[in-house]
């Protein structure tokens, strides 16, 4: 099924996106100044999906349009893990070449502030968080609205650079952006060659996360 959006709906969508992640936030700390980082992190990443289903709802578009098809659990599973931490790796390659190549990397990486498990149900809390919300959320706008977009009208390849751009932009802090960006281009184009099956690149994102959560828990940065 051809997407009834562009690339000009998509980036409005990743617009929207960005700014009730701002919006949001600020004004439940606002409202509740001790709210902590779950309880944000809940309400961020719904925020971010709130304009997509909406415009879904009022043109009587189903959610299978995103990419969510069905295939079998073992497979989605299997593929999803090979490939996420295959981009784990990746990512630690990159993280690691940036060290070399610019001085105090390093040393910036590790003071800037990330999510660290204190605890094993913080873990497991986080590791719900991730699979019921981050991973879901975050590809529905940035893979099966914004990616679909611009291929649309950029075509395959350059819709996947500029999707995977966005992506990253919107992770905000500078070498998380960088590091998404590359993330993207991998999850993308997992997208792609699974006939855009969601799935795919959702359970991809889970596993990644689910694995810096589990090095974070056990190699906690001091």
């Amino acid at each position: 099924m051809t997407v009834p959006w562009g690339a000009g709906l998509a980036l409005f969508m990743w617009i929207a996106g960005f700014f009730l992640i701002i919006i949001s936030a600020g004004l439940a700390l606002a409202a509740f100044p001790d709210l902590g980082e779950m309880q944000i992190a809940v309400l961020i990443e719904i925020a971010t999906v709130i304009p997509i289903l909406a415009y879904l709802r009022l043109n009587d578009l189903p959610v299978s349009v995103l990419g969510f098809k069905k295939r079998s659990f073992s497979f989605v599973l299997a593929l999803s893990t090979v490939l996420g931490l295959a981009s784990l790796g990746l990512s630690f390659a990159w993280g690691t070449s940036l060290s070399f190549l610019i001085p105090g990397y390093e040393q910036y990486i590790q003071n800037i502030p990330r999510v660290t498990p204190n605890s094993l149900e913080e873990l497991v809390m986080w590791g719900a968080i991730t699979l019921i919300l981050v991973g879901p959320m975050e590809e529905i706008l940035s893979r099966g609205f914004v990616q679909q977009g611009m291929e649309r009208r950029f075509g395959k390849k350059w819709g996947l650079i500029i999707a995977s751009l966005m992506f990253g932009v919107i992770h905000f802090e500078p070498s998380a952006a960088a590091n998404a960006f590359v993330i993207g281009l991998i999850l993308g184009y997992a997208y792609q060659r699974t006939g855009n099956n969601l799935w795919i690149p959702i359970g991809m994102h889970v596993i990644f996360d689910w694995a810096v959560l589990i090095l974070t828990f056990l190699f906690p940065i001091t």
